[in-house]
């Protein structure tokens, strides 16, 4: 398990071994386009939670 990127970053990788999260700026995320790399990997949808008022 491994967390990669400075606090400032606008691209943050964690590794948990059997997932890679990529948690991008909205820029960096449509400039490295990962989705074109790894078109043929199923792809997961996710949405935040709801959080109380």
């Amino acid at each position: 398990v491994a967390i990669d990127g400075f606090p400032a970053s606008q691209w943050i990788v964690l590794d948990y071994l059997q997932v890679v999260v990529h948690v991008f700026h909205q820029d960096k995320r449509a400039f490295y386009s990962l989705e074109d790399l790894w078109g043929d990997a199923p792809r997961v949808e996710w949405e935040t939670a709801a959080t109380a008022p």
